[in-house]
């Protein structure tokens, strides 16, 4: 096994494992895994550095990195390098740290001793469950499999250019002691050195169990940012950084926490390590979880009548030009004038409902990367839509030559240009020479689109409410809009990490700005 081709690790939590593992490794320094049979699967690149690489680890007996470990710990110190490490006997201990995880233990912790009962090295293990895809015939399906993730580390006195443990308990423990929140501090390797009893009892844990553990045998890896001596000091720790988890009690009941991180320093910026605020947030997650679900119950029901009122208006709208094309000659004039406003009246239905099908069909938390998108393409295609109503009304449509690519859907980046056009168009008014002029511009990350036009503009007290849904600007020479395509434009914008904004004056014209996430 090499690096070209690495063990598949499967889901952790949902989270590809890798992701976790790197963020474990860069907070905890030297980690690895290894399946049931105890083979290392995955090290981190501080311990790859200690043992000789990736490739001369995998597949090696966890006994056989431990002892590469303390070997490197100890060349590294001023200490004489020990004896020669006793492997049968540091075998059978960590058969005996494994062996209690599948007995159910949640951590176990232990010392590494060399061959005169020194010990040089600590060793925390923890038990995690990785779901993997398999592709059998005819099926896939999903196999949950253990890994067991290690942390070593030197043990205090042979350490080095690196705070005790307890330096940030000992100092500050009585401040800790009486802050009404659930607090816990981290040591710059990501272990556990203070914990006030509101913190244990949210953890489900007592104080003294929690001491010198990792962090991440208690807190998903994705509360902590790094702690270790990677981390820049010179940050700005006022404002913590913040994440809601969940976590299973040691009772299997879930519950939810705030944790509020912020880097610790002594007098001179060294860094200490981190301060964790705890929260418990169980109650405001399930209100949330509440709140999606009927977002997501009337978006469904949007989408299911927007869908059947759409086949009646199709039969109506049918009938309404057979009976204009075979029986207009036995229609009067007054007639015939009530049989063009049903089918206007159709017309507009259809539209209203299609646009709101389209609106309740925007998914603003989709996570999946968009394609990457000439917008040349799709402008010439709404040019050649929109080519009957230019013409009719005399106005010119100014696309840009040589446009930046733009990372979004084709269809999605059509509607935004659809709508912000066609919305221009309707609103041109009476104006001498009107003009539409499209621009696409980059800056680091993001495409800014423009739609700028030359038209009567918009009054500033209807400005906030164009990209409401439902709401639309009734004017003597077109026909009143549904009202939705700015709103499908402002959720398309959000979707891609952006926004939507609006310039304009009365006499003035109106400018739209769109800004799309391009990373």
């Amino acid at each position: 096994m090499n690096d070209s081709s690495p063990p598949n690790l499967g889901l952790i939590d949902g989270v590809p494992a890798r992701e976790l593992l790197d963020g474990l490794g860069e907070l905890h320094g030297s980690v690895l895994v290894t399946d049931e049979r105890g083979l290392v699967v995955w090290t981190s690149r501080c311990l790859d550095r200690l043992t000789g690489g990736r490739v001369e680890s995998v597949d090696k007996p966890l006994a056989t990195l431990c002892q590469r470990f303390m070997e490197g710990t100890s060349s590294r110190s001023k200490a004489t390098m020990a004896p020669p490490l006793d492997v049968e006997r540091l075998s059978a201990r960590i058969e005996g740290v494994l062996s209690q995880l599948e007995e159910g233990e949640t951590i176990v912790d232990c010392a590494l001793l060399d061959a005169h009962d020194r010990c040089p090295v600590e060793l925390s293990a923890f038990r995690v469950e990785s779901s993997i895809e398999t592709h059998g015939k005819p099926w896939r399906e999903a196999v949950s499999i253990p890994l067991y993730v290690v942390i070593l580390r030197p043990r205090p006195a042979a350490r080095t250019q690196e705070p005790a443990p307890g330096a940030i308990a000992t100092e500050h423990r009585p401040m800790l002691d009486e802050h009404p929140e659930a607090t816990l501090t981290i040591d710059p390797l990501g272990f556990i050195n203070y914990t006030n009893t509101r913190a244990a009892e949210l953890l489900g844990a007592n104080r003294e169990s929690l001491i010198d553990t990792p962090i991440t045998a208690h807190l998903p890896m994705r509360a902590m940012a790094p702690a270790g001596p990677q981390e820049n000091s010179h940050r700005d720790t006022s404002d913590p950084e913040r994440s809601v988890v969940e976590v299973t009690q040691p009772d299997g009941q879930i519950t939810w926490i705030e944790v509020s991180s912020r880097p610790f320093e002594d007098l001179e910026g060294a860094p200490l390590g981190r301060v964790l605020s705890l929260r418990d947030a169980t109650q405001q997650q399930h209100m949330i979880e509440r709140f999606k679900q009927k977002i997501h119950s009337l978006e469904s029901y949007v989408h299911t009548v927007s869908h059947d009122l759409r086949s009646p208006l199709v039969a109506l709208l049918g009938f309404t030009r057979l009976m204009k094309q075979d029986y207009a000659p036995r229609l009067d004039e007054k007639g015939y004038r009530f049989l063009e406003r049903i089918e206007q009246a159709g017309t507009n239905m259809n539209r209203m409902t299609r646009d709101l099908l389209e609106l309740s069909t925007r998914d603003a938390d989709s996570s999946d990367t968009p394609p990457v998108c000439d917008p040349r393409d799709v402008l010439l295609e709404v040019q050649a839509e929109l080519k009957p109503r230019l013409e009719e009304r005399g106005i010119s449509l100014l696309l840009p030559s040589a446009p930046p690519l733009v990372q979004c859907d084709r269809t999605q980046l059509y509607q935004i240009f659809s709508n912000l056009v066609g919305n221009a168009v309707r609103h041109m008014g009476d104006v001498p020479d009107p003009q539409i002029e499209i621009t696409i511009g980059q800056i680091p990350e993001q495409r800014v689109i423009v739609v700028r036009d030359n038209g009567r503009g918009i009054n500033e007290d209807v400005q906030p409410k164009i990209f409401d849904a439902f709401h639309s600007v009734p004017r003597g020479d077109e026909a009143r809009s549904t009202g939705v395509g700015l709103s499908i434009v402002k959720k398309i914008a959000h979707a891609h990490g952006g926004r939507v904004d609006v310039e304009s004056a009365p006499g003035e014209g109106a400018t739209f700005t769109v800004v799309i996430e391009h990373r």
